[in-house]
This record gives structure tokens, sequence and C-alpha cells, in this order.
């Protein structure tokens, strides 16, 4: 028996020529991997594209809307309505605010600006306020900062004389234009009657009296108020810059000179009454006080 035994040889797998399951390995040749699929260099733009566009609509969405809604905000904080609110700053007599506000809208409704804070206007409004309502010395229109509705500043001014003419009376403002007829005002039953002879044009909105001509009559009221008498009636006569002034009580009329200051020919009546009332004396149709301190009477 044989001391070593004869080494059997080790088979070693052989790769098989036969047909069968290809196994890859790291050292295959590109051939026989598998490849990933080959996608098409114009097809890879389109698609790059297309997310793109979507991307870009987004975005264009999302602009329209914030558009829209910055849009809604300002609209909502420019906008104006038609119903102001009317602010008496000085009021000389009661009832009118209530004529005023619904004019003051139709005003305002009158131009499609009027609706904005930014484009309303002011001036134009004004204008016609006044133009509309005489005895209004000043309006002032202004949107408010919040609110939506405009305001209206109005200063009226002081009622004193009433005119007639051709069986109408009017009242005229203190600064001598026509305010409008009296039938229309409440509270002017205590107006100075002004008689018109000089044949002026007497209308709403019109002049009848120079600013300085109604000053002078309303200073001559004011002081025979103040002694506690009262100018009954105004006449203008057709002779330039002329009045007479009749006070109750009195049987006769005072000639004026309105170039001429109203508290010097009123004290100097005064004066006279007392020096004529000291002699027993009186004036029977007129006394003359147009010419300063001397005095000529019949």
């Amino acid at each position: 028996m044989p001391l070593f035994k004869k080494k059997k040889p080790i088979d070693t797998p052989r790769r098989s020529n036969a047909q069968g399951t290809k196994i890859s390995n790291y050292y295959a040749s590109p051939a026989q991997t598998h490849s990933r699929p080959k996608i098409d260099s114009s097809k890879r733009g389109e698609t790059k594209k297309e997310a793109n566009s979507k991307n870009n609509s987004r975005v264009n969405l999302k602009n329209v809307g914030i558009t829209i809604l910055a849009g809604f905000f300002l609209y909502n904080l420019l906008y104006l309505r038609s119903d102001p609110i009317v602010v008496m700053d000085y009021e000389t007599m009661t009832g009118r605010t209530a004529v005023y506000e619904p004019a003051i809208q139709d005003m305002l409704k009158s131009s499609i600006f009027n609706t904005n804070k930014l484009t309303l206007r002011t001036a134009d409004l004004e204008k016609s306020i006044k133009s509309e309502f005489p005895e209004i010395q000043q309006a002032v229109v202004s949107p408010t900062l919040v609110g939506r509705r405009p305001v209206v500043h109005l200063r009226q001014q002081e009622l004193v004389f009433t005119i007639e003419s051709k069986g109408t009376s009017y009242i005229i403002a203190s600064d001598g234009v026509v305010a409008g007829e009296a039938s229309v005002f409440t509270g002017v039953e205590n107006t100075t009657l002004i008689r018109d002879e000089s044949g002026v044009d007497i209308r709403k909105g019109s002049r009848v009296l120079r600013s300085d001509d109604a000053e002078f009559f309303a200073i001559t009221s004011e002081l025979f108020s103040k002694k506690s008498r009262e100018v009954e009636l105004i006449r203008i006569t057709a002779v330039p810059r002329e009045a007479y002034i009749k006070i109750k009580g009195l049987s006769y009329d005072l000639r004026v000179y309105l170039d001429e200051p109203a508290d010097v020919q009123v004290g100097t009546f005064f004066s006279a009454e007392k020096t004529l009332g000291e002699r027993g004396e009186a004036p029977g149709m007129y006394m003359d006080l147009r010419a300063g301190e001397k005095v000529y009477w019949q």
C-alpha cells in the first residue's frame, strides 16, 4: 500500500459557451452591459420649456392676484361717495344745511372725477357752491383721509338787508350781493328794508350794493341800534352816492353821502337832534348830513 495517494486535480469551473443568461460584471464591455434609455435632446428641451412655462404661469397668476388685491385696496382707499358731510363753520341762519346738502350732492355727481380723492375737483365745487348760494362767504371742499364722504366747510354771511323790486322781496348779504328771494329764507324778519329807486337789475347773484356801501348801511343800523333807535327804511335814489334813511319814529328823512364815514354823519345827526330839541324845533321833510359837520334841514 502506497504511502502517498495521488492528489486528484481540482476541477476549475470553465465558462460555458452555451447560450444562457448573461451575467454582467464590472469589466464587461459597453456592448455587454445594459444601457439607459436614450432621451432625445430636443424632447429634453421641450420638457424644460414646459416646466418653465408652468412656473411662469404660476408667477403670472400670483402677480395678477396681487395686482387685483392692490387695486381693490386702492379703490376703497381713494373712493368717494357723493353724499357730503356739510360743516357750518359760521352759521347766521338755521335750516339752510338741509338745502345745501342735496344741492352739493348733485354737484358731486356731475363729474366722475369727484368719485376719487386724487381727482376731486375742489376748486370747481367751491366756485359752484358760492354761485348757487351767494350768501356763502367761504366754501372749502376736501376729501377725508380715511372716510369715503367729502367734507364741505361753509361760512355764511350776515343777511342784513331786504330789498323790494317789482313786488318781490330779495335778501341781500353783507357784501351787497342778492342771496335770493326772501321767501326761501327763514329768520330774516328783522333785516333792514332797502327800496331801490335807481333802476338797478335785481336778481339772485346780482350785486345791488357795493361792498363798502353795504358796510356803510350796516354801521349806520348798528349805531342807531345802540341808541335804541331803528332804521326803518333806506332809499337808494337815482342820484349817485346818495341815500335817504328813515328812522322809526321820525317824520323826516336823513340824507347821507355814501363816500363820507357813516359814524361821522350819524354822530352829526345826534348832535343836531339834541340842539334842535333844546330849541323846540324839528325838520319837517329832511335833515341833510352830506356836508360833514354842517347840517341843513327843511
